[in-house]
């Protein structure tokens, strides 16, 4: 596998019209938020939606070391799925159920 990618890789494949398109899908079928995330847990926020933080989440994650516990889930939760070339569930430190599906580009992984 290619090194990881950085953010504009990610927002050239994943426009903001194509993020759009699959947000409304998704929303429509789970009545649930997307988040965007880099190779890195952080949150590529053009790409989630509005409310992808429940106030639990924003909680947490409003102090440097919750913020850091997230980060880290969220890159463990990636490898896993980019290793088992599936999506990826688990529950966050937070207890907050989080799906990983890697997006990737041939075989760079994107977020």
């Amino acid at each position: 596998m290619e090194k990881m990618a950085d953010k504009s890789q990610l927002t050239k494949i994943l426009s903001a019209e194509k993020f759009a398109e699959i947000e409304s899908v998704f929303s429509r079928h789970f009545q649930l938020d997307l988040e965007t995330t880099n190779t890195d847990g952080k949150a590529v926020n053009q790409m989630c939606s509005s409310d992808c933080h429940p106030a639990f989440c924003q909680l947490v994650r409003g102090n440097t070391t919750g913020l850091k516990r997230c980060n880290k889930e969220r890159q463990r939760s990636i490898k896993i799925a980019i290793e088992t070339g599936q999506s990826y569930i688990c529950i966050c430190h937070a207890g907050i159920v989080l799906v990983c599906v890697p997006v990737m580009d041939k075989d760079k992984v994107l977020g």
